[in-house]
């Protein structure tokens, strides 16, 4: 058993790093910081949770999560995950929240809500005999307070504690008796006024302090406490202590330092919203002062309350600072929906500052953050996506800072590329590439030459696309320029240019070079550990195979990127298993998954009109022609045009004659189009399948010869791939029309 246990232990190497990312605690030189920061974030959940399946391997586990209502984020998709591993753990998980909060786990089997509605006559009956005790006098309070409360365990509470401080009840908890008339009892209406009221029956110096306590927060460490309220050392811990007795507040932690909390959040909320708004301004911004003098050494773990009082202090420069800099932590985390609130937040107290160059700068800087975490959160169709970029390239050219105006550029240039407008988008990739023309920055050079393959490709203009895929694997160095994978799009340009050249080189007629090219990707992405270019390396991998017609050798990459895409949460990329599964196993089932797959693609206009190409295919292959109609006419006309447009034309032209065989002249006119565009790009492999689709189209016409004319030269010019599919496919038809031709005959 104590071997088990090591080896188990063994096997959690691997969780330190993350866990001490977590604390705060790792080396600036550790490998872990290497990773995006989406894998860091999912590395880090993965670790927290197999670190608690694995103790609950060695006794069972408690875990308790209070107040989900306010729960954040990350804890949120931590919970979701952990969810998951429950029914095979020795795992009890307990939650408490309002209802208005929202989860996906109702319907699993190991899950169960208890209502905490408000008590039962009979209950109440109890609570109140623990509360007031059984003397004569009360017995007839006891009914009212159940109706005036409706059986609120809370508003019980405190109702009891309201006339006990009034001087209507005398005696000691459990021993109570009425001092007057019971008709003279007048219990406030709600929970809030009797709070309210017990807290305005204070001592003076007792409320200052407790509003203090609500200022700093639901947790209030004493020394924090200690240097804004009026009391200090022995007096601050007398009046903590009556605090106490009066059960607002109770003793929370002795370590590492001494902390008090609030005993209900309704206690801390009516006590803050009794602070005038000049004291509790004034004390938040104390706050911040004390905060930054008593955490100096460890700043970093206080920014979001540093953030947040600094906000409600109204002290701007300061909350502009630290807004950007818990904006930039959350970003750091993946946590992009916090750092859209914590940026936006920033912009906004800016507004408040004077135009000074500095105050433009910072809004420029906060833009170029918010950018990736807007386009993380709403997609590049957002129009507010659009419009941080283009007030932060305002703001660069009004500064001419051309060191800022390089993100921004990039950031407008990615908003078109992914929504397929490749026009403006190529443009965009020109004023980056001047940009960046001066070469002092080879990282900035390289992906200015990264946008233009990428968009180039996506346009068809392959032999364009080289050039500039060339260029950057020249300037590619990999100690250097990995990283700035997190800055540009989250993937390793350097893997790019592999998998880039693998699809062009496939298109153009190469595709031994093409599989070379695309494996090559995959060995870099591995090396890397980028989760991201992991994923798009295994896709592009597959792509070609599944072009070069070697369908079970594009199934491992397909299943491989899907499940990373699926593990580090890049749905966007998962669609090539799917695709490979219906190639292999074609069927209703898996069509309908495929094209709902497709369908949902966001930023990948090239992709989904291939995808959506090869779906159309896969109908007619399946008997149903008119559905691959209907889907091949639905790729917009924008797209049809750019990369793969020959295939699309050619596979429009065997749908027709799929459909209506006596269809030939416009399932020909299809066939001609697709070959003049393959000619007109160089496109052999997409020359190759029209010449081939032509031609069996003639042969069926009794043109043997022309057919021979045409596909021969276009077969004899590949020097590689002959054991392809396409290339067995067009020897075959060739063999066929030679034997019919005058001449043979």
């Amino acid at each position: 058993m104590a071997g088990n246990l090591l080896a188990l232990d063994e096997a959690l190497k691997d969780t330190i790093a993350p866990a001490l990312w977590l604390l705060d605690a790792l080396p600036e030189d550790s490998p872990f910081l290497a990773l995006d920061p989406g894998a860091r974030r999912r590395e880090t959940l993965v670790a927290a949770k197999r670190i608690l399946l694995r103790e609950s391997q060695a006794q069972p586990l408690l875990l308790v999560f209070e107040d989900l209502h306010w729960i954040d984020g990350e804890t949120q998709t931590f919970l979701d995950s952990l969810v998951e591993s429950l029914p095979g753990a020795r795992i009890l998980l307990a939650v408490n929240y309002r209802p208005e909060y929202r989860h996906g786990w109702s319907e699993r089997s190991c899950y169960r809500q208890l209502r905490i509605d408000p008590l039962g006559a009979e209950s109440a009956q109890d609570l109140l005999e623990g509360l007031l005790g059984s003397d004569a006098s009360v017995a007839k309070l006891k009914p009212l307070l159940i109706e005036r409360t409706q059986g609120n365990p809370l508003f019980l509470e405190e109702s009891v504690r309201g006339l006990v401080e009034t001087g209507a009840l005398a005696g000691t908890r459990g021993g109570y008796r009425l001092t007057g008339q019971l008709e003279a009892i007048r219990v406030p209406p709600t929970v809030q006024a009797i709070l309210e009221a017990r807290i305005d029956r204070l001592q003076p110096a007792d409320k200052r302090l407790l509003q203090a306590a609500a200022v700093v927060g639901t947790d209030v460490p004493f020394r924090l406490l200690e240097a804004i309220a009026d009391m200090h050392g022995d007096e601050l811990r007398r009046g903590l202590a009556r605090l106490q007795a009066a059960e607002f507040v109770y003793e929370s932690k002795l370590f590492p330092e001494l902390e008090y909390a609030f005993k209900h959040a309704l206690t801390h909320d009516v006590a803050y919203g009794r602070v005038l708004q000049d004291r509790k301004r004034g004390l938040h911004a104390a706050i911040v002062a004390a905060m930054e003098r008593l955490y100096a050494e460890r700043l970093a773990e206080q920014i979001e309350l540093l953030a947040h009082h600094a906000l409600r202090g109204q002290v701007p420069e300061k909350a502009v600072r630290y807004l950007r800099q818990a904006g930039e932590r959350a970003a750091a985390r993946s946590a992009n929906l916090e750092a859209v609130q914590f940026f936006e937040q920033a912009l906004e107290v800016l507004k408040q500052l004077p135009a000074t160059p500095e105050n433009a700068m910072a809004d420029l800087d906060i833009r170029i953050a918010l950018g990736p975490a807007l386009i993380a959160t709403k997609g590049t169709t957002s129009a507010r996506v659009e419009d941080c970029y283009q007030q932060a390239l305002a703001l660069a050219d009004q500064m001419e800072n051309a060191d800022k105006r390089f993100p921004v550029l990039w950031g407008l240039w990615f908003v078109r590329f992914t929504r397929g407008e490749y026009e403006d988008a190529v443009s965009r990739a020109d004023a980056l590439l001047h940009a960046a023309g001066d070469g002092r920055d080879s990282g900035r050079l390289l992906e200015a030459h990264h946008s233009l393959w990428a968009t180039l490709s996506a346009m068809g203009r392959s032999v364009e696309a080289i050039a500039h895929i060339e260029h950057g694997r020249r300037l590619y160095d990999r100690d250097k320029h990995a990283t700035q994978a997190f800055e540009y799009g989250g993937h390793d340009a350097g893997a790019c240019t592999y998998w880039h050249l693998g699809l062009t080189h496939w298109v153009l007629g190469y595709p031994d070079r093409a599989l070379q090219e695309a494996r090559e990707g995959v060995r870099l992405a591995k090396e890397l550990t980028h989760p991201m270019t992991s994923v798009i390396a295994l896709w592009f991998a597959a792509w070609v195979q599944l072009h070069r017609g070697a369908l079970e050798a594009a199934a491992a990459p397909a299943e491989e990127s899907l499940e990373i895409s699926r593990a580090y949460g890049i749905p966007r990329w998962g669609d090539a298993a799917i695709l490979m599964q219906s190639r292999l196993r074609a069927d209703e089932r898996l069509l309908a998954e495929l094209e709902q797959a497709i369908r949902g693609m966001s930023g990948t206009a090239w992709r989904r009109a291939t995808n959506l190409c090869l779906l159309a295919q896969m109908h007619a292959e399946l008997g149903q022609p008119e559905r691959g109609r209907q889907i091949i006419a639905s790729i917009s006309p924008a797209h049809r045009n750019g990369f793969f447009c020959a295939d699309i034309l050619r596979t429009e032209g065997e749908i027709i004659l799929r459909c209506d065989k006596s269809a030939t002249r416009e399932a020909e006119a299809c066939f001609q189009r697709a070959l003049e565009t393959a000619r007109v790009r160089s496109e052999k492999s997409l020359e190759l399948r029209a010449a081939t689709s032509l031609a069996r189209l003639w042969q069926q016409q009794g043109r043997w010869e022309e057919g021979y004319r045409l596909l021969d030269p276009v077969y004899r010019w590949f020097t590689e791939g002959f054991e392809t599919a396409d290339l067995r496919t067009a020897q075959a038809l060739l063999s066929e029309l030679e034997g019919t031709t005058p001449a043979a005959r």
